[in-house]
């Protein structure tokens, strides 16, 4: 009981104080610098075999190509669209949650 009155002193005491924090190291600023600090906290991996060889059949097609198949895959439709999906799913998640 007298540590937690302890504490409750100190942090009364400290209202209104300015919070001194450690120095933040430099924020990335290259590409390689962003690319090496999101790999080492785990947000993106580097691509495997199967992903670089998919990456190289892409790259060895001829640029008209490319933009033909980009084209189509952008004009497609989803029926019902994405979001209508998404809120159909959360709708059984929160039916189910319910249960």
């Amino acid at each position: 009981m007298a540590k937690l009155e302890r504490e409750r002193v100190k942090v009364k005491s400290n209202l209104g104080k300015s919070v001194v924090t450690k120095p933040v190291k430099r924020k990335p600023k290259t590409r390689k610098e962003i690319k090496e600090y999101l790999l080492a906290k785990g947000v993106i991996r580097l691509p495997s075999a199967e992903e670089l060889a998919i990456a190289a059949e892409w790259d060895a097609l001829p640029e008209a190509e490319r933009r033909q198949f980009t084209a189509k895959l952008q004009s497609l439709k989803l029926e019902p669209p994405l979001s209508e999906l998404i809120h159909q799913m959360r709708g059984r998640r929160l039916h189910t949650d319910s249960l």
